[in-house]
């Protein structure tokens, strides 16, 4: 705690004093945003398949609880169950692919999370540990 007096002061020389105490708290804390983990490479999902993967973020900061969102070009054909598991709303066939370039390439956008399809399986996670 610290005390402090505050004079003012008029032109003519009359003045007025009050004393206070300013007590310094704690700064508040730091919002550390959250890691996505290990979703960078590809998670290959068989076709007729809906789940994907587990999301596994953590936070740092103490008692926060996470959020999961979905962007990106093929965004829509997904969906988070469970509070944090990643799945196909509809199970994927890979004859028919039902992502935007219609080539089993499951697409992200900027931060967001991304699902790629690589050889003979469909979806999957390809990403560089972005946040949405």
């Amino acid at each position: 705690m610290h005390q402090v007096t505050v004079t003012a002061t008029d032109a003519r020389g009359a003045s007025v004093s009050d004393t206070f105490t300013v007590t310094v708290g704690a700064p508040p804390p730091v919002n550390t945003a959250p890691d996505l983990g290990p979703l960078t490479g590809t998670a290959a999902v068989a076709e007729n398949a809906t789940f994907v993967r587990v999301l596994d973020a953590t936070d740092p900061d103490a008692e926060q609880t996470l959020t999961y969102t979905r962007s990106g070009t093929d965004a829509d054909l997904f969906e988070i169950l469970n509070g944090n598991e990643l799945h196909f709303k509809t199970a994927p066939d890979f004859e028919n692919p039902a992502d935007a370039g219609a080539n089993n390439v499951y697409e992200r956008d900027g931060a967001s999370v991304g699902w790629r399809g690589r050889g003979g399986s469909t979806g999957g996670i390809n990403g560089s540990g972005g946040r949405t």
